[in-house]
């Protein structure tokens, strides 16, 4: 084959490819969870601040989403199986067992946070050993640092139950990200000081990411948008009241 006719099928056939892969709509896997201001689900649909970043991103990038929300331990199964293309949030330290088996591309941070236990007023202080039963959200794996062997779970579907059952006495606290639990006392009309993050509680502190099996490329991407849209960014925080870094 002449060299030239090559050379220019070359290009087409790469360009082609590039242009699919800008006009097919990407599968982005997230939690079916009322998690605000960080993202709400609403009649199966996504907003919220992360809604609006992944939207941005893929508006400046020429890309095309699609959010998928489930269940969080379906969606650990759905990501793994390849039948979505994105997961978020993710974290590198999330799932350990399942991150053995395949290999995952994370981005640079999107939010950091931290995870803590939440406890009414006037249990503030008590030692690990006397919160005997904390409320969690089905799926959330919290690890021993943060929870005891003994200590008792009651695994609920949203946080809205766990401030009733808390408020109940059912359980003396809630496992949940701090700024999520700050928000829902304000959003709901609750005295401010009804439940606090008792910071003498072991806490975790991490990142959210974006992640994916099938798009190493497409990450690199999203990392270098973070990096370089940092003023958008800021203020889409602080229409939804999350703090700057």
């Amino acid at each position: 084959m002449n060299l030239k006719i090559y050379l220019l099928l070359l290009f087409v056939c790469c360009g082609n490819y590039a242009y699919a892969e800008k006009e097919r709509t990407y599968i982005v896997g997230v939690e079916l969870l009322n998690y605000a201001p960080l993202w709400s689900i609403d009649n199966n649909q996504y907003s919220g601040f992360s809604r609006e970043l992944l939207d941005l991103f893929a508006l400046k990038s020429g890309y095309r989403f699609s959010f998928r929300p489930l269940p969080i331990n379906r969606l650990w199964f759905e990501f793994s199986s390849g039948k979505i293309d994105f997961k978020f949030p993710d974290n590198h330290a999330w799932r350990g067992a399942l991150k053995s088996s395949v290999p995952i591309y994370y981005s640079k941070e999107v939010l950091s946070y931290i995870d803590g236990i939440l406890v009414k007023k006037e249990r503030l202080g008590m030692n690990s050993a006397q919160i005997k039963k904390v409320g969690i959200i089905r799926g959330f794996t919290p690890s021993n640092e943060i929870l005891y062997s003994d200590t008792e779970t009651l695994e609920v579907t949203n946080i809205e139950q766990l401030f009733r059952l808390i408020q109940a006495g059912r359980i003396d606290g809630i496992y949940s990200n701090i700024l999520v639990g700050q928000h829902l006392l304000n959003d709901h009309h609750y005295p401010s000081d009804f439940i606090v993050h008792d910071t003498t509680l072991p806490h975790s502190r991490g990142s959210y990411t974006l992640s994916s099996i099938q798009h190493p490329a497409l990450i690199n991407e999203f990392s270098a948008f973070l990096d370089n849209n940092q003023s958008e960014i800021n203020q889409l925080k602080l229409k939804y009241n999350i703090p700057i870094d």
